[in-house]
């Protein structure tokens, strides 16, 4: 079993993010099941950066309202993403030992666009959509340390109601 992935996994599960410094490029299957069990025995296919088709896997975990999403590049996990946390602080509480954040997106809540409120911080391994209005975190992605061109061409879950591709 990979230590370092286990413990990034242990950090995502249990919410407190002061200290992440991203998933390892190594994270695998199985350390993922040893922390966070899986819903079923079973995956699917979606849609992850710039319209990759991606295999993911869905595990529960306590103080994750929605599902946890499992985001594989062959063996490889490329992300955890999720809505809707129940974290111990406010994120933006969290985050501000951060610096200020590679990126500030558009981000699209159901059918609400918010103005730059998905906070990209690529080398960390870390992307999160905040609600401007109340600071609650509305959808956090984790990954590895990479650049804010590879986490919008290869990582960066959809967001908002969308048709499907054709």
């Amino acid at each position: 079993m990979n230590r370092e992935c286990r413990r990034a996994l242990e950090v995502f599960r249990d919410r407190d993010f002061a200290a992440w410094r991203g998933l390892p490029a190594d994270c695998d299957w199985e350390t993922v099941k040893a922390v966070m069990p899986p819903v079923a025995d079973a995956e699917a296919f979606g849609w992850l950066g710039a319209s990759l088709p991606r295999r993911f896997r869905v595990v529960r975990a306590a103080g994750y309202p929605q599902h946890v999403r499992v985001w594989f590049d062959g063996p490889r996990i490329v992300a955890l993403e999720t809505g809707l946390p129940q974290l111990h602080r406010p994120l933006p509480a969290t985050i501000e030992g951060w610096g200020t954040p590679d990126a500030r997106l558009d981000y699209d809540f159901d059918v609400v666009k918010l103005q730059q409120a998905e906070w990209v911080y690529a080398a960390r391994g870390f992307a999160a959509a905040i609600n401007p209005g109340n600071h609650v975190a509305l959808r956090i992605v984790v990954f590895p340390p990479t650049t804010l061109d590879r986490y919008l061409a290869d990582i960066r879950p959809p967001s908002g109601v969308r048709e499907h591709p054709e």
